[in-house]
C-alpha cells in the first residue's frame, strides 16, 4: 500500500484517524497503541517478512533512547548515541544500496 494509493487513502486512513480520535476522547494511550499498530499493519502490508526488523529496529532505539535520558557518565552516553546512529545509517545503507554495490 502507497500514500497515493485508493486503499490507503479511502480505507485505511479514514478508519484509523477516525479511531484514533474516537478512542483519543476516551485515553491518549490506547490511541497512540492504536498508532503504533496502525502503522505497523501498514509497513507490514507490502512485505510481512520485513516486520521483525522493523520492530527490533524501533524496540533498540527505544531502548537507547532511554539509556540516553538516564542520568549517568557522559562517555558513556556518547557511546550510546554513536550506536545508535551507526545501526541505523547501517540497515539504511543494508536496504537503500545492497542491490547497488
Amino acid at each position: 500500500m502507497l500514500f497515493s494509493s485508493i486503499d490507503f487513502i479511502c480505507v485505511f486512513l479514514p478508519v484509523v484517524w477516525l479511531a484514533y480520535f474516537l478512542i483519543g476522547s476516551r485515553s491518549a494511550k490506547n490511541s497512540k497503541i492504536l498508532l503504533i499498530f496502525a502503522s505497523l499493519f501498514f509497513y507490514g502490508y507490502w512485505k510481512p517478512i520485513y516486520l521483525p526488523i522493523i520492530i527490533i529496529s524501533v524496540l533498540v532505539n527505544f531502548s537507547l533512547g532511554r539509556l540516553l535520558s538516564v542520568e549517568g557518565e557522559q562517555r558513556l552516553k556518547k557511546t550510546f548515541l554513536i550506536v545508535g546512529i551507526l545501526l541505523n545509517v547501517g540497515l539504511l545503507i543494508v536496504f537503500k544500496y545492497s542491490d547497488f554495490f
